[in-house]
């Protein structure tokens, strides 16, 4: 249905800036049909249906592209939490445990080595 009030489809796409394939993004089941209703409500001429059967294909691959690249970063997601949570067991293991309190021959000890505490175990001492 060729009318002379029809621009044709190139020129609408240059000017415009018009890709087809973002149809397809708003509408992944497109037809022929709603691809040709589109271009007439903008006054365009279509393309035929070899094109638009195209641009299909070119979506499709697209989309098919974006999925497996979507499943791949997901496995090495996976595998990366796998690997985090394996490091976390290995330091959790590896830390090092309280040390038990000293006994009270080691406090005195350090009593010793402090002069103040020296006069304290003297009295101490002088008191027994």
């Amino acid at each position: 249905m060729k009318n002379k009030s029809l621009i044709n489809y190139k020129l609408f796409q240059s000017r415009k800036k018009f890709n087809p394939i973002s149809l397809f993004y708003k509408k992944q089941d497109l037809n022929y049909k709603e691809f040709v209703e589109f271009l007439e409500s903008k006054m365009v001429d279509t393309p035929g249906i070899e094109y638009f059967e195209r641009v299909r294909q070119e979506f499709l691959k697209i989309t098919n592209n974006v999925k497996e690249k979507a499943e791949k970063t997901k496995q090495e997601l996976v595998e990366v939490k796998q690997e985090v949570v394996e490091e976390i067991k290995k330091i959790e293991a590896s830390r090092q445990k309280r040390r038990p309190k000293r006994d009270k021959k080691a406090n005195h000890s350090s009593k010793k080595d402090n002069p103040e505490a020296n006069v304290l175990v003297d009295i101490e001492n002088a008191n027994e």
